[in-house]
C-alpha cells in the first residue's frame, strides 16, 4: 500500500501541527514512515476464500468473519458515533474546500497534496492539520483507483476538533467490504489478479490474517495494530501454508493497552462480543451494556493481574535458585578436590 503522500506531509509538519494531529483518532498517520507492505498474494489467495453471502472466509470446513471488531483493532477507530454517508451530494461550506474552488466537485488527491506542500508555510495551521487529515483518510483509508477525494470529506475534516463523533470503523468497513465483494465477483467471472482491483484499506486484510493465523508468542505491543504489524515479515510461503492448514486463533488477544481505550471498551459486552449500539447512552438498555463493558474489563484486569502475580513468584524462585547455584559453583572453586 503506497503511503507517499502522507510521508510526505509528515516531514513538512510543525511541531504545533503534529500536537494538534495527535488529539485526532488518525494520530497514528504521524508514524507512518514507509510504504505498507502487503502480502504478494494474500489478496487473491482470500479472494478464493470469500463467502459473499456470510461476510467471511472458509478455510477448508472452517468459517472465519471478518468483523467491524476487526477494524477497530488494526486502525483504531471507533464503532461509535454519526454515521458518514460518502454519496452524499449536498455538501455545504467548507473552510478546507474553499482553497479548490476550481475543481468543480472533482478532487483530485495529487493536486491537494501539491497544494500542502506548496503553500503550507502560508496557511494557518489549523488548515494544514485538516487537509492533512484529510489526505490521510483518502491515501490510506478510503483510497479508490482514481485517487479522488469524496467532497462529503472536506466538511467533515473541518471539525478537526469534534472528529471523534463520527463512526469512522463502520465506513472503513463498508467501503472496503462492497469493494471486495465485487471484486471477488470479478475473480469468479475468470479476470485475473491483474485486472481485479480493491478499494479500501486493503491492509485490514492483513492485519487480520495476522491477528488469525500468526501464532500468539508473536505479541501484539502497538496499538493500533496496523503499526506493529507493519514490521512483521509475513512470506508468502507462510501464508499460503497457513491458509492451507486452516489452523487460527479465536482469541483476539486483547492487550491491557487496548482495552483501556474508550473506543476498544466501547466495542465489548461481557462476553466479548461486538457491540454495536452506543456505550454511553443515558438509555437504561445502554447503561446496562455500559456496566457489562466495565466488568468485563475488570474481569480481564483481573485475570492479567493474577498471571502477573504468579509469573514474579516464579521468577524470584528461579533467582533464588540461580543464587543457590552460584553458592555452589563458588564453593567448588574455593576449595578444589
Amino acid at each position: 500500500m503506497k503511503t507517499k503522500f502522507i510521508r510526505g506531509l509528515n516531514e513538512i509538519l510543525t511541531d504545533e501541527q503534529k500536537d494538534i494531529i495527535s488529539q485526532s483518532p488518525f494520530k497514528w498517520f504521524l508514524e507512518l514512515n514507509d510504504d505498507i507492505k502487503l502480502g504478494r498474494n494474500i489478496l487473491s489467495d482470500l479472494l478464493q476464500r470469500w463467502d459473499d453471502e456470510r461476510g467471511g472466509f472458509c478455510f477448508g470446513d472452517k468459517y472465519v468473519e471478518l468483523k467491524e471488531l476487526d477494524v477497530t483493532l488494526s486502525l483504531g477507530l471507533g464503532l461509535d458515533g454519526e454515521q458518514i454517508n460518502l454519496k452524499e451530494k449536498r455538501v455545504g461550506k467548507s473552510d478546507c474546500r474553499k482553497h479548490f474552488a476550481k475543481a468543480n466537485g472533482n478532487y483530485d488527491l495529487q493536486v491537494i497534496y501539491d497544494f500542502i506542500l506548496k503553500k503550507h508555510k502560508k496557511l494557518p495551521s489549523l488548515d494544514v492539520c485538516r487537509l492533512y487529515i484529510l489526505v490521510g483518510i483518502s491515501n490510506i483509508l478510503l483510497p479508490n483507483r482514481t485517487k479522488t477525494i469524496f467532497p462529503i470529506l472536506f466538511e467533515i475534516v473541518d471539525k478537526i476538533n469534534d472528529l471523534g463523533r463520527f463512526c469512522w470503523d463502520r465506513i472503513v468497513y463498508q467501503y472496503l467490504l462492497s469493494s471486495f465483494s465485487k471484486a471477488c465477483t470479478a475473480w469468479n467471472e475468470g479476470k485475473g489478479a491483474r485486472t481485479v482491483y480493491v478499494e479500501g484499506c486493503v491492509y485490514v486484510f492483513q492485519v487480520w490474517f495476522c491477528d488469525r493465523f500468526v501464532p500468539s508468542n508473536n505479541l501484539v505491543n502497538k496499538n493500533p495494530r496496523i503499526l506493529h504489524w507493519i514490521d512483521v515479515n509475513v512470506g508468502d510461503n507462510f501464508i499460503k501454508s497457513a491458509m492451507e492448514t486452516s489452523v487460527t486463533f479465536d482469541d483476539y488477544g486483547l492487550s491491557m493497552r487496548e482495552m483501556s481505550q474508550p473506543f476498544v471498551r466501547a466495542s465489548f459486552n461481557a462476553a466479548g462480543e461486538e457491540v454495536r449500539k452506543k456505550a454511553h447512552s443515558k438509555s437504561a438498555t445502554n447503561e446496562k451494556q455500559k456496566k457489562d463493558v466495565d466488568d468485563g474489563l475488570d474481569a480481564v484486569l483481573e485475570e492479567q493481574e493474577a498471571e502477573i502475580k504468579a509469573l514474579e513468584e516464579e521468577l524470584a524462585a528461579l533467582k533464588t535458585e540461580l543464587v543457590e547455584e552460584k553458592k555452589k559453583i563458588l564453593w567448588c572453586l574455593q576449595h578444589p578436590m
